[in-house]
């Protein structure tokens, strides 16, 4: 079976972007900057810079609870993706979303949208003034 993922034609557009990883039926989220991304067989990994969790989950809106998020030690990801497609939901991102498991995966490109660093806690001091540059140009690109 072929998913939509496999017939981009580059996924690096996405390499140093963020992902944001909900579930609603769970209540997660995380977020995080990508270091990698690939498509393996049907499964798209992602093996990121820094993750970081929501320290409250989500609302059932899916609008994460907090504004305060802790970062995470495990930092590869992968998803399946035969059980959804990918869809263009515009400015460059890309979102899929399982109907089995209720993960919903939103990919931002590189100069996409940025997480503001004040609210993660516990990264790196470098990563975190790299962090707080991209969020800087972000905000003022908006």
């Amino acid at each position: 079976m072929s998913t939509g993922f496999s017939t981009l034609p580059d996924l690096s557009r996405f390499v140093g972007g963020e992902a944001e990883i909900t579930n609603s039926f769970e209540g997660y989220a995380y977020r995080g900057r990508i270091a990698t991304i690939e498509i393996a067989g049907e499964d798209l990994k992602i093996r990121f810079e820094w993750l970081a969790k929501n320290r409250e989950g989500i609302s059932e809106h899916g609008v994460p609870k907090s504004a305060d998020w802790d970062t995470q030690t495990d930092l590869d990801y992968g998803v399946n993706l035969t059980f959804g497609g990918p869809h263009d939901i515009g400015e460059n991102r890309l979102m899929h979303h399982s109907t089995i498991t209720y993960e919903l995966l939103i990919l931002f490109p590189a100069g996409g949208s940025v997480m503001n660093p004040e609210h993660v806690h516990g990264l790196d001091p470098a990563i975190a003034e790299e962090q707080r540059e991209r969020w800087l140009a972000y905000d003022a690109s908006r």
